[in-house]
């Protein structure tokens, strides 16, 4: 894969203005719910959205909102989703108005879609007498710069700003923002003459945007902050194990001979904030958590298990992996989107977002692959013990369960959703877990699920810390299935359930991480000196000055 600097520049101001609508339709929500005098159950827009992309991934868009439809997080359809209607009158709302308000924020979401559009449209190709927008005092955002941010809050030497000195600085960059824009128009048409009008014009909106959004980095002791030099208040956490991950997953994705495949150090980190801007904008840690890598080793062992079916840079350990926002994940190996994939055979890892119509979606496309498949195909799909739900009933039923499994939420645990900046990995399971393994005729031959102990012992031998999250973690795999499996070699044969229940035990926190989440400042950003998760609310206390490593001029 080809990185181009332009395109990476015109992601991340896209980006940036994408986080902000969508900041935008979460205060409407919240805002329609305390309006009606209830709040909303947790994970409520984060439901809606999965949902309506769902069922916009699934059905052809129609003509009027094919433009829209091509964001990966604004819904563009403004059907009322009856799963939101269903969440809002579970905290209290009466049905009427629930559909109410979730017809308004469908409305709301597919203006943002469409603005959007126009906005990264614009930045491809502007008439010449088109002004810039979100520089000319455009809309798209509350902030002054267009880009939703609120303003600067630090100086050069991160020291707070006081009120009136922010707003002469607010005042100042909106004065040269609209010469620089009247600039570039003039430039655009004095220069069409000569042929190169809309490339320069398209040039100078890209220099003024990204003037606006450069992305800042600096590191300290346990963590690498993110942020945006123009004093946006969003500012990213992200701890060294998993920086080093994404330069190795883009290396590896894009090629070349350098250190990240051939892609320039500004890039990298401008793709990185695009990734951590884009996880923390749709939240929902909760649908980010992930077997841990002792797990993916029995799974890889037994099963030679190479591909995540969901995941995402910040929590996969293969290194191919499916993702829901391939455009901003496919140059840190994303291949697509899982419900976009045809593959004729292979061995798959299905870890869904615990969201009732995906979970049911994800088995109508994994029944259908195993039908179709023209070679060995398996599937080790992990989902919550809801016996109640539809997506359970189709597993449990399936003509292609070789084995299932329910692990209580008490003996195993999953990688936190937001392990990337956390201190703590591994946190408890809420629910139950039900582990089915699916698998075609040529994938029951290939990849048995019961093993002689002998073969057993060797296979997790073998699968031991072969994943991509090396950096990350120590990885201490199967070592206790390896040596159950050669004490019990006098068996006959093992069931992958076994060493597979043992693995996942082993991501089940200790009571020092348990205590540790029930406070604030959990967070690497806490051991540096700055408390909370998201963002640094105190100056920094590390010893030393804070060392830049991209200033990115």
């Amino acid at each position: 894969m080809v990185v181009d600097g332009a395109d990476v520049d015109a992601d991340l101001v896209t980006e940036v203005r994408r986080a902000s609508l969508v900041r935008s339709l979460r205060g409407t929500l919240s805002a329609s719910c305390r309006a009606a005098g209830f709040v909303a159950p947790t994970y409520t827009w984060e439901r809606w959205q999965s949902r309506c992309k769902l069922r916009e991934l699934l059905s052809p868009p129609s003509s009027s909102s094919s433009v829209a439809a091509s964001d990966e997080v604004l819904p563009c359809d403004a059907r009322v989703d009856d799963g939101c209607v269903a969440d809002l009158v579970r905290g209290g709302c009466e049905p009427a108005e629930a559909a109410a308000i979730v017809a308004a924020l469908g409305r709301a979401a597919a203006d943002a879609a469409r603005e959007l559009a126009d906005f990264s449209a614009s930045l491809l190709s502007l008439p010449p007498s088109t002004p810039t927008p979100g520089l000319a005092g455009g809309g798209g955002g509350s902030g002054s710069d267009g880009t939703g941010e609120k303003g600067c809050d630090t100086d050069e030497s991160g020291e707070g700003l006081s009120n009136r000195r922010r707003k002469r600085i607010k005042l100042r960059r909106r004065r040269a923002m609209r010469t620089a824009a009247a600039a570039a128009t003039r430039d655009g048409v004095d220069g069409l003459a000569g042929g190169g009008g809309r490339k320069r014009q398209r040039t100078s909106l890209l220099e003024q945007e990204v003037a606006l959004h450069t992305v800042q980095v600096r590191s300290h002791r346990h963590s690498v902050d993110f942020s945006l030099r123009s004093g946006g208040k969003r500012l990213f956490k992200l701890n060294h194990g998993h920086y080093e991950k994404l330069r190795m997953l883009m290396a590896a994705s894009c090629g070349g001979g350098g250190g990240d495949g051939g892609v320039s150090e500004s890039d990298f980190h401008k793709l990185v904030y695009c990734v951590l801007s884009r996880y923390h904008s749709v939240l929902g840690h909760g649908f980010q958590m992930a077997l841990g890598e002792q797990a993916f080793d029995v799974l890889r062992a037994w099963f030679d298990v190479r591909f995540e079916c969901f995941a995402s840079p910040l929590n996969c350990t293969c290194s191919s992996y499916a993702s829901a926002f391939p455009l901003t994940d496919r140059c840190f190996g994303a291949v697509g989107n899982f419900f976009s994939l045809r593959p004729s055979s292979g061995s798959f890892e299905a870890n869904p977002p615990f969201i009732a119509e995906v979970m049911s979606a994800m088995v109508a496309h994994i029944h259908m692959l195993l039908r179709d498949a023209t070679g060995p195909m398996s599937f080790v799909v992990i989902v919550p013990g809801w016996l109640d739900d539809p997506s359970w009933a189709a597993l449990s039923a399936s003509s292609f369960k070789c084995a299932f499994f329910l692990v209580a939420a008490a003996d195993h645990g999953f990688c936190d959703g937001a392990q990337h900046q956390r201190q703590d990995r591994y946190r408890e399971s809420t629910y139950d877990t039900g582990v089915f393994v699916l698998q075609n005729r040529q994938g029951k031959m290939k990849w048995p699920v019961i093993r002689t102990a002998e073969s057993a012992a060797a296979a997790l031998a073998l699968g031991k810390g072969t994943h991509c999250n090396s950096s990350v973690s120590s990885a201490v795999c199967s070592d206790s299935g390896i040596a159950m499996a050669s004490r019990d070699s006098s068996a006959s044969d093992m069931s992958v359930e076994v060493p597979l229940r043992r693995a996942m035990a082993r991501a089940i926190p200790t009571e020092m991480m348990r205590l540790r989440r029930l406070r604030d400042g959990r967070g690497h950003g806490d051991l540096d000196g700055g408390g909370g998760v998201y963002r640094g609310k105190k100056a920094n206390k590390s010893s030393g000055k804070k060392r830049s490593i991209d200033d990115d001029d």
